[in-house]
Order: C-alpha cells, then sequence, then structure tokens
C-alpha cells in the first residue's frame, strides 16, 4: 500500500496485491485532485479511482522491489520463503530526486 500526498492538494492511495501467484493487482483512490474527479480539494475525501493509472513515478522504484522480492523470494526458489519476502523491505528515505 502507498499512501502519496502531491505537491499540490491531491493524495493517492495505491494499493497492490499479488493475486494468484505472478500477477499484480491493483485499486486506488484519490483526495484532493478535481481533475481526477475529485469533488473538492480536501486531501481527505477520497474516492475511488476509475482511471486506468498505476502510480506515480516515484512509486516505480518500490514497486520494482517488490516485484524483485516476490521473485526473489517466493517465485524463484525451489520453496517458497514467505517469511523472506516479508522481511525484504526498500531502503529507508525519499524516492524522489537525489539532492543537489
Amino acid at each position: 500500500m502507498v499512501v502519496h500526498r502531491g505537491d499540490d492538494t491531491g493524495a493517492y492511495l495505491n494499493v497492490y496485491c499479488w493475486a494468484w501467484n505472478n500477477v499484480l493487482s491493483f485499486a486506488g483512490a484519490v483526495a484532493g485532485q478535481p481533475a481526477l474527479g475529485c469533488p473538492d480539494q480536501d486531501p481527505t475525501h477520497f474516492i475511488r479511482l476509475t482511471r486506468p493509472l498505476i502510480g506515480c513515478v516515484w512509486e516505480l522504484a518500490p514497486m520494482r522491489h517488490e516485484r524483485d522480492a516476490w521473485v526473489r523470494h517466493v517465485l524463484a526458489p525451489e520453496r517458497p520463503d514467505l517469511d523472506g519476502y516479508l522481511a525484504d523491505h526498500y531502503r529507508d528515505g525519499s524516492t524522489g530526486p537525489e539532492p543537489a
């Protein structure tokens, strides 16, 4: 699950879940972003996202980590290691641009 607060009034909730064993499913909600159908600019008033969006560029790095960890711990080994997957965390810090 990713909760992302934009630089403006927008807030985003992205929920990802492995379906079967090798498909990533997605559901999303958005608040405070009239361009995406929100009724107001309140960043706490979430509505279900119905557009086919999966996340912003800053969320792709942790998504890749999750994908690689799932393959490494669950799909590739002879015996899946769910505990290893759950313990495999993305690095601390921002996924935004590196400071100059």
